[in-house]
């Protein structure tokens, strides 16, 4: 998945599942990263500001993001949400919103994970 992780010293390690767990930490910028990855990585990426998506996921234009709450938020801890207002599909009944995301068993083992590159 990951070839290289910053390890704070300056040095970088070839470890695919070391992360710091430090909110500030810059070390994605470090990573070369697959097109596709695991959820792992997904969650990690999402902590980072990131939008990922599946390809595996029927319908194009549907990804899921990372809320962390502010003084104006009504929820307490970070959850998140499933964005499908860009969702392109010829039924016309199909759910268009932003609404919070719960992982299924196969979005947890997915290997098809993939960073959104132009959000709607």
């Amino acid at each position: 998945m990951l070839k290289y992780v910053n390890d704070h010293t300056g040095a970088c390690r070839r470890n695919a599942r070391m992360t710091c767990g430090r909110d500030s930490c810059t070390a994605w910028k470090h990573y070369k990263l697959k097109e596709q990855f695991d959820f792992g990585t997904a969650l990690i990426l999402l902590k980072q500001g990131e939008s990922v998506c599946r390809k595996g996921w029927n319908g194009k234009g549907i990804y899921i993001k990372l809320q962390n709450p502010d003084a104006n938020s009504k929820m307490t801890l970070p959850y998140i949400y499933i964005v499908t207002t860009g969702l392109q599909t010829d039924n016309p009944d199909a759910p268009k919103g932003i609404v919070p995301w719960l992982a299924s068993q196969t979005d947890l083992l997915s290997d098809d994970w993939m960073v959104v590159k132009n959000e709607r």
